[in-house]
């Protein structure tokens, strides 16, 4: 049997030699994000300034970040800006170049109007628009690597997030103002691990920017709410304060949790713990009333409770 066993892997050790003799060469292009690994530059925003602010406060928008290059290999970086309008990139300007690392660069609204010709002052600045900088990085070997395409798509090898302290861009937002009407009503709830189910919000008469959901965990005793407290302000975040809940079988639990959301487009995420006998169920759910999946990372299921 050893013998043979021998006899074998000879022979198809011979067989591979002559199929990769014959075969054609693989001519495909290399794969350009793996290309630019060694070319990147880092824009990490300044912690001491907000990324977002609303259109009235354009006029005093103050913002900063810092550029820094990972590889030697750069010579310097063009610091670039998109001009965003509900998502579509509209313009792209150069703010200035840096050959100095790390490098600060504390930017304010004339930066940001000096960059581009549709807009001329402060009152041109409206809901929904967003101000991306990153960087152009010029190479010892003269080469030019765009962190972004013009389109808006990200030119950069998903490894390049792993790195630590990786930021590629500072996205600045300007915010829409919040209407607590925009949150009710039907919606859809996409819960990770779970699935899609509908749920309805009704605002409280009282308590300003809060709305009650009817349909928490897709199994809600009858009558049983969840609410959810809107901050109302530049950071667009939920607070959910523990609370009790009764469960679709009767059981008597809690939930509490946060959540953040975009008064523009009238969606939210909430993370939240949801107490039932005596265990503790993680889960992240997103709500829109188009149904739109903004985020997609895995925070727990229930359903075999449910069974």
């Amino acid at each position: 049997m050893k013998k043979i066993n021998i006899i074998l892997v000879i022979s198809l050790a011979v067989l591979a030699f002559f199929i990769s003799c014959n075969k054609e060469p693989d001519l495909r292009m290399p794969n350009y994000d793996d290309m630019i690994v060694d070319a990147v530059a880092f824009v990490a925003p300044d912690a001491q300034f907000n990324l977002n602010f609303l259109p009235e406060d354009a006029a005093i928008f103050e913002g900063g970040f810092t550029v820094t290059i990972p590889y030697n290999n750069v010579v310097s970086v063009d610091v670039k800006c998109a001009y965003i309008l509900s998502g579509e990139v509209k313009e792209v300007g150069t703010l200035t170049n840096v050959s100095t690392f790390p490098s600060y660069i504390g930017i304010n609204m004339n930066d940001i109007l000096g960059m581009f010709s549709a807009l001329n002052s402060p009152n041109d600045i409206t809901e929904g628009m967003a101000f991306r900088f990153y960087g152009w990085v010029n190479t010892l070997d003269g080469d030019v690597y765009e962190m972004f395409l013009n389109d808006g798509r990200v030119n950069a090898s998903p490894d390049i997030q792993t790195l630590p302290g990786a930021s590629i861009s500072t996205l600045y937002k300007t915010l829409c103002n919040l209407v607590i009407e925009d949150f009710t009503g039907a919606f859809n709830c996409y819960e990770e691990g779970y699935g899609d189910y509908p749920v309805n919000f009704t605002v409280d008469p009282t308590f300003e920017n809060r709305i009650y959901n009817d349909n928490y965990w897709d199994w809600a005793a009858s009558g049983s709410l969840i609410y959810y407290n809107f901050s109302g302000d530049i950071y667009q975040t939920i607070d959910i304060p523990n609370q009790v809940f009764t469960y679709g079988d009767g059981t008597v639990g809690s939930v509490e949790g946060y959540g953040e959301y975009d008064a523009c487009t009238g969606t939210f995420w909430t993370q939240t713990d949801a107490e039932y006998g005596g265990g503790i169920y993680a889960t992240y759910h997103e709500f829109s009333s188009l149904g739109t999946k903004t985020f997609t990372y895995y925070k727990g299921r229930k359903a075999d409770l449910m069974k």
